[in-house]
């Protein structure tokens, strides 16, 4: 093995901080290094390498969209031309409704999640927003009942 497959290997224990922090990015050093039964330093440690090399990419805060009032989730399957997939793109990530865009695999090209207050403003994404996009050929709208993880 090489000295970049060696900085690569995640141990046990690198593997479980991920895990911790995934579920709670807020957690303290202290209070996991006592989870961990290690000193915080060397914890404090393992999370700068683990940053480093590109395990932990970012902390982000995850909203309660209830609160928000936008207690509606919708996944759209999008069929693109093919020339206007990378301008679409970009046009989906700067609209506030769009919370995911993922390029997919299968009868559909991309997939968008959205967040709406009711059906009313959902059918106005869709239609006054997503099918007016010069080069969407089709949509398909998929109403999320419960998210279980």
């Amino acid at each position: 093995m090489d000295a970049i497959d060696k900085n690569l290997a995640f141990d046990h224990k690198d593997l479980l901080i991920l895990e911790h922090l995934e579920r709670d990015a807020s957690l303290t050093t202290k209070k996991l290094a006592a989870v961990f039964g290690m000193p915080q330093t060397t914890l404090h440690n393992r999370i700068k390498r683990l940053k480093e090399l590109g395990a932990i990419k970012k902390y982000v805060a995850v909203l309660d969209y209830k609160k928000l009032n936008k207690p509606l989730t919708a996944f759209i399957l999008m069929d693109i031309d093919y020339p206007e997939h990378y301008g679409i793109s970009k046009k989906l990530a700067a609209m506030p409704f769009v919370t995911e865009i993922s390029a997919v695999t299968g009868a559909n090209d991309v997939l968008v999640k959205v967040r709406a207050k009711d059906a009313e403003e959902l059918g106005d994404i869709v239609l006054r927003n997503l099918k007016r996009l010069g080069g969407v050929a089709r949509t398909e709208t998929l109403l999320v009942l419960e998210t279980v993880k």
